[in-house]
């Protein structure tokens, strides 16, 4: 089910920015802990494991932004 089926009309724009901002918002709190634990886990306290996550998630963001297929289904500029 989209999220945008949950609210109303009128309550949509509100009700889908409010859950994106919340899960940014757990997100990015909980986003520096894990980097911290990574870092605390290591014997050496490297921080190979963190800079191979975000290498691994700029490659992601790269590869998703090339297979955007949203040219084809729709008659608008994105």
């Amino acid at each position: 089910m989209q999220l945008q089926m949950v609210f109303e009309g009128l309550h949509t724009i509100s009700g889908v920015s409010t859950g994106r901002e919340i899960g940014t918002a757990i997100a990015g709190g909980l986003a520096p802990l894990g980097a911290l634990s990574l870092v605390a886990a290591s014997p050496t306290h490297s921080t190979t494991g963190v800079i191979m996550i975000l290498v691994a998630a700029g490659i992601f963001v790269v590869l998703t932004a090339f297979c955007d297929q949203g040219y084809k289904f729709s008659k608008h500029i994105n």
